[in-house]
């Protein structure tokens, strides 16, 4: 059995990428308010950014897990709060 590194897969990424990019806009963000997708070819995404609105943050990882391919969701999005951040 040969274990393989998992590359990066630009489709799904960029997939996942456009659905958040959507929700953003439909959201109406704040401008240092952002979220990035980072996935490989397992199905493993990443979502990194800041947000100011808890819900964003659990909509934006809902979404990523209803996208086809994904298999799980890693979640490295902070909530900022008036300058405080925590991590949901």
């Amino acid at each position: 059995m040969i274990n393989t590194i998992p590359c990066t897969d630009r489709r799904l990424q960029a997939f996942v990428q456009y659905v958040l990019d959507q929700l953003m806009v439909k959201q109406h963000v704040q401008p240092f308010e952002c979220l990035r997708a980072e996935a490989n070819d397992q199905g493993e995404v990443w979502l990194h950014g800041f947000v100011e609105d808890p819900t964003l943050a659990e909509n934006a990882i809902a979404i990523a897990e209803d996208v086809p391919g994904v298999h799980c969701v890693f979640n490295n999005i902070v909530v900022a709060y008036r300058g405080v951040a925590m991590a949901l």
